[in-house]
């Protein structure tokens, strides 16, 4: 993802030149919808089509679309356990969600579970992004080595999303092209 400096200013500033995605123009408020739209169109993709298409990669190297998938799953059960460690909240992190499959398996999956698995992920984070704070947006969270507000981390979530579905709509045209 090669991502450039906006003019806008923003917690995480960036124009994706590959997808066109600026995190610069997302307020903290749209980001609960906008999730939920991107999850939409993914639970859409996995479970419209057939499962050894969504399995099979463009070329040697790629991701296929459950790969994809699988790795936003993985993602966002990260970001969701990290807010839920930071935020103040009441009751425990759901232990019932499906767990997302290692890296090395997630080639192997159901569609409709990797689907299921996302759909609650991002659930519960939409849920804990409501009614946040202009402060709380602001709240420095660990990742990785770094760390980043709990906005920047959610553009940069947000980005994943889209920059992967513009990844597989281009693998998917590219195999029809072939």
């Amino acid at each position: 993802m090669d991502l450039i400096q906006t003019e806008t200013p923003s917690a995480f500033p960036a124009l994706c030149r590959e997808c066109r995605f600026d995190t610069a123009l997302i307020r903290p408020e749209e980001t609960a919808e906008l999730v939920a739209v991107n999850v939409s169109a993914w639970r859409q993709l996995l479970t419209s089509r057939d499962p050894a298409r969504l399995s099979r990669r463009p070329m040697t190297g790629t991701n296929s679309a459950l790969e994809h998938a699988c790795h936003l799953w993985h993602a966002s059960q990260d970001f969701d356990r990290v807010l839920w460690t930071e935020l103040p909240h009441e009751g425990t992190v759901d232990q019932d969600q499906i767990q997302a499959p290692g890296f090395d398996r997630s080639n192997e999956q159901d569609p409709w579970i990797v689907a299921k698995g996302l759909e609650e992920a991002t659930t519960s984070i939409t849920t804990r992004l409501q009614g946040l704070s202009s402060r709380q947006w602001q709240h420095e969270i660990p990742w990785g080595p770094r760390l980043h507000t709990i906005e920047s981390h959610v553009n940069q979530l947000l980005h994943q999303m889209v920059h992967r579905q513009h990844l597989v709509i281009l693998s998917v045209l590219d195999m029809a092209d072939r």
